[in-house]
């Protein structure tokens, strides 16, 4: 149930669920590329050797893999960039692994180790991979977290702290293609979260004005908020341009799969506990990466008081919350406890430019939406929340 007032200033809600006023949900600072401790960089070279070997050399990757010692992840567990980092080498390792270099090419009787598709992920990766995961709130397989989120690093450092982010400046740490598609599509996203980030800051200015009962404070946060969503919109329609759609789609987006959400994989995948007893594990079904793992689009509902109308939708969002990391389903359920703009805005229907303020940023919010399904799949949302 929402509240009459907002709990502090913006900034200390923010970083009290690691968000930052800035980049939302990206990390502020940067991503580490690196750990601290070098007995774990074998994970980073097994990762960021994938293009490489998956391609031109197969069968050594998983020869690698195989040969890997089992370590279990041992960093601070205040440090959430090096657990961040462990996670996405991990899952990269995992997901290609699990896939090999099957993807993109055809298969015959007398195909390679690496050209087979595998149900199982050994101890080696699989054992670290859940103690991350678990530690993180998150699950042990690629999630949109795992492929943008966290995986991207500058080329050269800003000049300064408003120096404007720019794609041509980003580069994703890890790839399974190591193809320009690839890196696209990572970065465009990267890039939507940054405009999103500034979305959300003034999302949560309204949410503030609302608990105060500044009609003009929340009249100028909303108009703000529109412009950004549109923003928002902008990047998105970057997602598909200069995307070849027959390199993303037979060799890229497979690797974006789940694990056990095709029927590839009827029984899911079998994640093994011993290097020593391969029957010792558990079979897990996973979501794989999506852009619908974003928490930007449930923050806006929640904080504008829009609602679905269809079942479907709901379910389908609350599946992608499973994939989501732990502090940002906790920051989204600290949502609901917030001043609702809509509450206020229904009682002071009178204010014509407060109500225009207000149902023009649930319109942008509406054909953002509808254009971020788009680009990922059919449109499933349509607005009901608009003042007459």
């Amino acid at each position: 149930m929402a509240v009459s007032s907002f709990p502090g200033d913006l900034e200390s809600f923010l970083s009290s669920h690691h968000l930052s006023p800035t980049s939302g949900f990206l990390p502020s600072p940067s991503p580490d590329v690196s750990f601290k401790n070098f007995e774990f960089n074998i994970w980073l070279f097994t990762a960021k050797s994938i293009p490489k070997l998956l391609w031109n050399y197969p069968g050594e990757f998983r020869k690698q893999v195989d040969a890997l010692p089992l370590l279990l992840f041992t960093e601070s567990r205040d440090d959430l960039p090096q657990w961040r980092l462990a996670y996405c080498a991990l899952s990269y390792i995992a997901q290609a692994y699990v896939w090999g270099a099957a993807v993109g090419r055809p298969t015959d009787e007398d195909e390679a180790y690496d050209e087979k598709v595998l149900d199982y992920i050994p101890a080696s990766i699989a054992v670290p991979l859940r103690h991350v995961a678990f530690h993180l709130g998150i699950q042990p397989g690629l999630t949109y977290s795992a492929v943008c989120t966290w995986n991207w690093q500058r080329k050269f450092p800003l000049l300064s702290s408003t120096t404007q982010e720019r794609a041509s400046n980003l580069e994703p740490i890890f790839s399974f293609t190591g193809t320009p598609e690839e890196a696209h599509y990572v970065i465009t996203h990267v890039m939507l979260e940054f405009a999103g980030g500034q979305a959300l800051r003034l999302a949560l200015e309204a949410s503030k004005a609302t608990g105060e009962k500044n009609g003009d404070s929340l009249e100028g946060a909303l108009r703000g908020l529109t412009e950004a969503v549109t923003k928002s919109k902008q990047e998105l329609s970057l997602v598909k341009q200069d995307l070849d759609p027959d390199v993303f789609y037979s060799r890229v987006k497979p690797y974006l799969n789940g694990l056990g959400a095709t029927n590839i994989h009827p029984k899911g995948v079998f994640l093994r506990s011993s290097s020593q007893d391969p029957t010792k594990g558990e079979w897990i079904k996973l979501s794989g990466a999506s852009a619908s793992q974003t928490s930007l689009l449930p923050t806006f509902d929640t904080l504008l008081g829009v609602t679905h109308s269809e079942e479907p939708c709901y379910t389908y969002d609350e599946r992608m919350r499973l994939a989501m990391p732990q502090c940002h389903v906790q920051f989204l359920d600290a949502l609901t406890c917030l001043p609702r703009v809509k509450d206020y805005v229904s009682v002071n229907k009178t204010n014509q430019q407060l109500l225009e303020a207000y149902n023009n940023a649930v319109i942008a919010l509406e054909d953002y939406r509808d254009r971020h399904f788009t680009v990922i799949g059919k449109p499933l949302w349509t607005s009901q929340d608009s003042f007459d």
